[in-house]
């Protein structure tokens, strides 16, 4: 059974090895391991070795342009992300089967070392053995040596000192039978007093001999007894190689669309797991290993490691949040950008412009503002629903109204009927029958409707052309409606019509150019309308176009007769039914999403439906004419956008998804161009289900891995979801992997957060520190007082205190409250000239971030994700008030969950704090 020494000597050899021979590949964990034809060595490495490829230099020999680099003479080299990998990985001590070439094998992992290569040395050495519960963790392997050769220096010397006691024994032994054999019956008194001396002397000898003993047991238990890691910075720490639980969660559900979420407490490495997965499901080489559900065409998305980027979509909350993710996608290779890592807010205001929703220059809508943060869908599953069903029975009415009409008197009878028939084999009950008949029905366009439109096409420009030329003769006139196109620019566009399938698709793009243009498209608009009214006694000339006919109507009279108007109204009467209906689904159904939800959020007015804050939505619909859209309806057409096309190109095989590539409308090129294989959501509790719609609704058509990762005790958002069962209305596949072992603060700290999370959900979580509880664990300290002089200088003799045990300065925050002014805090600390030589750094919004050896400052609402040896609450009572008890207690354990190893706070008062001045050390507050 090897020893943690040997293993570290193993490791060290590896690493002279790999720099020595300038080896780029390293090894970050060594596996010792049983196996059926002798035990083996591995090392993990945290990427794939290159493969070969030849050349020819300008002499034509054959040379290596990228080449597979020799492998280091010591143990054998494995990619963590192989089956043999996730097999090594695995339960110590326990039999792993995995798949190789030559069929199935098995090994038993013994003991396994992680580590962070650097130059000759290691970082972050861990190291667990098997049979072992303890976890031994050594800041560098250099270290662990050298305190390795002084504490067997120490043993020696103890050793030395046994060797001699016992020579010594056995020669007052030997001197004692001498005495008794010389003394006989003359000497026997004075014997007799001397034995009795001599075995106090023996006794005394053995208790000595049995105290250095103790002392080399000591000695060789601080050889392995735990020195821990220290947090110099606030990024996450490098964990290159993951735990069997976390590996159990990045290798699951491999692109079969259940989506996963990653859940745990503090320091269980949820987001690490997270970024390793996403690394994983990159890797083609890994996922060949794997009966995955893609082909070798799907698979060969990840052929270039360059286009990695565009594969995959990382949500974060807040922009801090997203440096700190970035920071560790580098680490593990990724090249993580403003592209595939957002905020949830930043993100959706660009697709927002990208689908032409709100689109500054032609704004039909315009963002709510809103800083109360109150949800106006209340009811998110129901909403959902309730609009997808209204859009639908918008084409089911069309169609139905189509079903029941002769069309036998019209000249155009012929084609009517053709597509009549198709109307009647396809009802529309669902987006996938929906689809099928609007694409039925495209599909006869060119057969059945191209012929009547040219007609209408030919005769409304030539009757357009004759009322525009008459019309620009007259300069008052045309004066007059320069002034009212100028007009309608500047004003709100028109209100939705009743039915928004019936209107012209024509681009108002071209009406912008120039007058003439503008004044020809109109006026053809507007012979339509007219036309269109003298065959249908529903059709109405209203809003622009009555501003325009009143001051047209003469011109139009002048140069159209009546018979030609009523002609053109037949046609315009097919179009309006029959080629406004055969336009496809992007045209009439997609495109058509946010011209609906207008309509449709009027009706849930009227019904005061409570699946709407309805006090709220009155006042969105009465502001801006009906323009304003609320974050929770710009998550909603989002989401059914992109999840129409996304049932549009599975829906029917191989000829649906041509004619889904083939779309080049706004939303179709978006969401096109913005889809992903691969999404990621961390800290998913600080999102609404309306979020989660959006956000997920950008899964890549053809297949997708969703990832989702948090901690139900660290939901911030009033809004925020409260447990991973609300997803299931959005997810029905949804599986929960627990993480249960927290690698970041210590027992103590853990225990903290475990009663914060007992007081607040009623239970205990399921994680616990993997540390080794040691009696000197700093215990978490609460100073109270109302002056603020006292309070800073006790916090500065803490920090001081820190600096002093550790002879460096580790990661120190200090958090305040929203309210705390951080420039004159940190004066006040200055002025303290306490922490001479050592700086203190607002941090708020992101700031110097990088920097070390320095104490930062950070408001409370801005702490999650991130990393501290050591955390101070500045006035917990003031920063956290206003809030109920149980934001109070996430608030505090959000800040607890910080810290590694050292927390303290101050308060103004006891009163009324008693809830949160029992988690802390108040008698003794110093370390």
């Amino acid at each position: 059974m090897e020893d943690i020494i040997g293993i570290a000597k193993n490791i060290k050899e590896r690493l002279c090895d790999e720099f020595s021979k300038g080896y780029s590949n390293r090894a970050v964990a060594r596996v010792y391991c049983e196996r059926a034809g002798g035990d083996v060595t591995y090392f993990l490495t945290n990427k794939a070795n290159e493969t070969v490829k030849f050349g020819h230099d300008f002499v034509g020999n054959v040379t290596t342009i990228v080449g597979m680099q020799a492998q280091p003479n010591i143990g054998t080299t494995v990619y963590k992300n192989t089956l043999l990998g996730r097999a090594l990985i695995g339960q110590l001590g326990v039999d792993t089967q995995y798949k190789a070439p030559k069929g199935i094998k098995t090994v038993r992992p013994v003991n396994r070392a992680v580590y962070v290569p650097f130059g000759e040395n290691a970082e972050d050495v861990q190291i667990s053995l098997a049979g072992d519960a303890n976890h031994y963790v050594y800041s560098s392997l250099n270290e662990l040596l050298a305190f390795k050769a002084g504490e067997e220096a120490k043993l020696q010397e103890k050793q030395d000192q046994l060797e001699a006691l016992q020579r010594e024994q056995e020669r007052l032994r030997q001197e004692e039978a001498e005495a008794k054999a010389r003394a006989e019956e003359a000497e026997r008194a004075r014997l007799e007093a001397e034995r009795i001396q001599r075995e106090q002397d023996a006794r005394e000898r053995r208790e000595e001999i049995a105290r250095i003993q103790q002392n080399i047991a000591a000695a060789e238990e601080n050889i392995k007894k735990q020195r821990d890691i220290l947090h110099k910075n606030v990024m996450l720490r490098s964990q290159h190689i993951l735990d069997p639980y976390q590996e159990d969660a990045k290798r699951s559900h491999i692109y079969d669309g259940i989506p996963i979420v990653i859940d745990g407490g503090p320091g269980t490495g949820k987001t690490t797991t997270v970024i390793q997965r996403l690394k994983f499901l990159l890797s083609k080489e890994s996922l060949k290993e794997y009966e995955a559900p893609l082909s070798d065409n799907q698979l060969s998305r990840f052929d270039d490691p360059h286009r990695w980027s565009q594969q995959w979509l990382f949500f974060s909350p807040t922009d801090l949040l997203l440096q700190f993710l970035r920071h560790n996608m580098h680490e593990e290779e990724l090249n993580a950008n403003e592209t595939n890592t957002r905020t949830i807010e930043r993100f959706r205001k660009v697709m927002l412009r990208e689908y032409g929703i709100i689109d500054p220059a032609n704004p039909r809508f315009i963002e709510w503002k809103d800083r109360s943060g109150d949800l106006l869908i209340l009811q998110p599953k129901l909403a959902i629903d309730a609009f997808e069903k209204f859009c639908i029975d918008q084409i089911k009415q069309k169609r139905d109204k189509i079903v029941s009409l002769d069309v036998s008197d019209y000249v155009w009878s012929r084609e009517a009927k053709d597509l009549k028939e198709i109307c009647q084999k396809n009802d529309v009950v669902d987006l996938n029958s929906l689809m099928r008949l609007l694409e039925a029905l495209y599909e006869k366009r060119d057969d059945s409707v191209k012929s009547v439109e040219d007609i209408l096409k030919e005769e409304l420009e030539d009757l357009s052309v004759a009322v525009k030329r008459s019309i620009m003769k007259d300069d008052a006139v045309s004066a007059s409606l320069r002034d009212l196109f100028s007009q309608w620019h500047n004003d709100a566009d028109e209100d939705a019509a009743d039915d928004v399938l019936e209107e012209n698709d024509e681009s108002s793009e071209a009406e912008r150019i120039d007058f003439d243009t503008e004044l020809y498209t109109n006026v053809r608009k507007l012979i339509r309308n007219i036309g269109l009214k003298k065959v249908d006694a529903n059709a109405r000339i209203r809003g622009r176009q009555q501003e325009l006919y009143k001051i047209v109507e003469p011109f139009i009279e002048q140069s159209v007769d009546e018979e030609s108007l009523k002609n053109i109204g037949e046609y315009v009467l097919f179009s309006k039914i029959f080629t406004s209906f055969s336009r496809g689904t992007e045209n009439l159904f997609i495109n058509k999403i946010p011209q609906m939800y207008k309509l449709f959020r009027k009706e849930m007015l009227v019904q005061n439906d409570s699946m709407y804050n309805n006090a709220l939505l009155e006042k969105i619909i009465r502001k801006d004419s009906n323009r304003c859209l609320h974050a929770d309806e710009q998550n909603l057409l989002i989401g059914l956008v992109n999840n129409a096309l996304y049932t549009f190109s599975n829906a029917f095989g191989r000829k649906f998804r041509a004619r889904f590539l083939e779309l080049k409308g706004k939303s179709a090129k978006a969401y096109k161009e913005f889809c992903r294989p691969i999404i990621g959501i961390d800290e998913a509790t600080d999102y609404t289900l309306m979020d989660y719609y959006c956000m997920i609704s950008f899964r890549f058509y053809d297949f997708s891995s969703i990832t989702l990762s948090g901690d139900l005790m660290q939901g911030m958002r009033k809004n925020g979801i409260q447990s991973w069962e609300e997803l299931r209305d959005l997810f029905p596949n949804l599986e929960v992997f627990s993480l249960n072992i927290s690698y970041r603060q210590t027992p103590t700290l853990v225990d903290m957060a475990r009663d914060l999370y007992k007081d607040s959900l009623g239970e205990y979580p399921a994680y616990n520190s993997k540390k080794i509880k040691m009696e000197d664990d700093a215990k978490p300290i609460l100073m109270i007082s109302d002056d603020m002089s006292q309070k800073v200088e006790w916090i500065c003799k803490r920090i001081l205190d820190i600096y002093k045990k550790y002879d460096l300065l580790p990661s120190i925050a200090i958090f305040v409250g929203d309210d705390v002014d951080v420039g004159k805090f940190i004066e006040e600390i200055e002025d303290t000239y306490i922490l001479k030589g050592i700086d203190v750094v607002d941090c708020t919004g992101g700031k110097t971030l990088d920097s070390k050896e320095v104490v930062r400052v950070f408001r409370l609402s801005e702490i999650k994700g991130m990393e501290f040896e050591a955390a101070f609450f500045y006035d917990i009572d003031t920063a956290i008030q206003g809030k109920s008890n149980e934001l109070m207690r996430r608030n505090l354990y959000v800040g607890v969950s910080r810290a590694a190893s050292h927390l303290a706070a101050t308060m103004t008062t006891a009163d009324g704090n008693e809830s949160i001045i029992k988690y802390f050390e108040t008698e003794n507050a110093k370390w």
